[in-house]
């Protein structure tokens, strides 16, 4: 404060500096004193910021005798802004001078009813998971965490645990570290404390930790040796969790069950009788909505035919095989090669023949000409109707091998790649080759792309005759001027790339 003296006997006012905040809930009210000593003894009053003296305010705001300022409990329907969110100070005067206090800040907190809430966490096991305890908004500032509890009766605080894998952070959320699949069958309910009054209020609804392990599968029996005509069976073991749904496949192809193959269970692919396209590699799949695994095993047939079967098979003096137009279906398979000698010992040997079918571009999508109007949208499509994975695919211009750039887009999946004209232009004309390849072979087709545009205002095209020659170096010759040759000329140069560049000139005959 600021004493202000007089030069009289006495002595001046001298007051004690009041705090610079009030906060207090309705249910409890508060007060703020106003204390100061002088000769002869002050008085005091209170004054609110814009310095109008206060006055009382009939359940709401007391002026008492020894000159507190006094803010009654009050219904949270009592609630007055300019009474419970406001500043005041206070005046000490007596004929000596007057001083005034810093200001008070008040704020009333009305205790509205809330309830916590714990929402589930998810967390990869030997990770830390985290619990958040959800406080509305109105409340908040006026809250804290002051403890977790888990259903066993456990308590969780800032203050230490038996349990170090627990954590509870200064904003409240709740630390699990090293989390484990036991952490799973427990929950939590989070407890806070109201700061001014001091209430503790709990979660109704605790909250659950889901620990995902990771995938892992093993298909069992790795190899299995089946002849044709009986059974065969393969189980798909999988650890970790959750496991939403397990699949299947042979040779890379979805497999569906037709009655000879079934699922007995999801886990579990039985085949009643074996027939001779069942040979190839199985795999199952199990997934999760963060994770998967698969595993592969293999079916062999047991007693092989004795080759050759039919004519695209021979075999040469020095017992080589030799198999003419390779069908996927019908060749694909382990081979066996057994030599006899003259003692009669048999030695034999295999290997397994995969057959890749080569990429087949489809014309439907990719005919020989495609018109289109400068300044449209286009697309060319190279799409692939046949051919084993994994496809590769490039694109020619002219000769020259191209990307996305600006309004030409290049978009590739798995059986097809797109070139996207966002707005076709005049240089995007030309000739494009689609190349496609895999391990068996390349394929190409080229398509024409014709654009029809208009031609620049006030030109024509020069047409060579024995006046106009045109120069590889792109120079133009005329011979013999004539005043009608007199004008503007243009010459434009581009290499496919960009929008290319151009030059207007203007020719003037004397």
């Amino acid at each position: 404060m600021r004493p202000a003296y007089a030069h009289v006997s006495g002595r001046g006012p001298d007051a004690v500096e009041p705090p610079h905040w009030l906060e207090f809930s309705n249910a409890s009210g508060g007060e703020v004193r106003c204390e100061a000593q002088g000769e002869p003894p002050p008085q005091l009053l209170w004054a609110t910021a814009d310095g109008s003296p206060v006055t009382p305010v009939p359940g709401a705001r007391l002026l008492a005798e020894d000159g507190a300022l006094v803010f009654p409990a009050f219904p949270a329907d009592a609630y007055r802004q300019d009474v419970h969110a406001a500043s005041y100070h206070c005046l000490a005067s007596n004929e000596l001078g007057t001083v005034a206090s810093r200001d008070v800040h008040v704020s009333a907190v009305v205790d509205y009813h809330y309830e916590p809430r714990v929402y589930d966490g998810f967390v990869i096991r030997g990770n830390t998971a985290v619990l958040k305890c959800h406080v509305p908004s109105y409340i908040r500032q006026y809250t804290l965490v002051d403890a977790w509890i888990r259903d066993d009766g456990f308590t969780i605080n800032a203050s230490g645990n038996k349990e170090d894998r627990y954590s509870l952070l200064e904003s409240g959320e709740l630390l699990v570290h090293k989390a484990t699949p036991e952490d799973a069958d427990r929950s939590y309910r989070c407890r806070t404390r109201h700061r001014l009054t001091g209430h503790l209020t709990a979660s109704s609804v605790a909250g659950k930790i889901t620990v995902s392990v990771p995938l892992s599968a093993r298909l069992e029996p790795r190899l299995q040796t089946v002849a044709i005509g009986m059974p065969a069976e393969f189980n798909c073991s999988v650890e970790g969790q959750p496991v939403h749904r397990v699949t299947w496949r042979k040779d890379g192809a979805q497999l569906l069950p037709d009655g000879r193959i079934e699922l007995v269970a999801e886990d579990r692919l039985r085949i009643q009788t074996v027939r001779r396209e069942d040979a190839g590699m199985y795999q199952c799949f199990a997934t999760n909505d963060r994770d998967s695994c698969q595993a592969a095993a293999r079916l062999r047939l047991d007693a092989g035919m004795v080759l050759p079967v039919n004519y695209r098979q021979s075999v040469d003096t020095r017992g080589r095989l030799l198999v003419q137009q390779a069908q996927k279906s019908a060749d694909e398979g382990e081979y066996t090669c057994a030599v006899t000698g003259p003692t009669g010992l048999v030695a034999s040997g295999s290997t397994y023949v995969s057959v890749v079918v080569a990429p087949v571009i489809d014309d439907h999508f990719f005919p020989d000409v495609i018109k289109v109007e400068e300044g449209t949208r286009s697309r060319l499509m190279c799409s692939v109707s046949k051919g084993d994975p994994p496809l590769r695919f490039r694109w020619l211009k002219n000769g020259l091998s191209i990307g996305s750039h600006g309004e030409r887009i290049i978009e590739t999946t798995d059986d097809s790649s797109i070139i996207k004209f966002g707005r076709v232009r005049f240089v995007d004309r030309g000739r494009y080759v689609c190349f496609v390849s895999n391990d068996a072979a390349s394929v190409n087709r080229t398509v024409e792309l014709v654009v029809h545009g208009s031609q620049p205002r006030n030109f024509s095209y020069i047409h060579y005759n024995f006046r106009n020659h045109h120069f590889i170096n792109g120079s133009l010759l005329i011979r013999e001027v004539e005043e009608s040759d007199r004008g503007f000329y243009l010459c434009e140069a581009h290499n496919g790339i960009g929008p290319g560049i151009s030059k207007l000139v203007f020719l003037k005959v004397q």
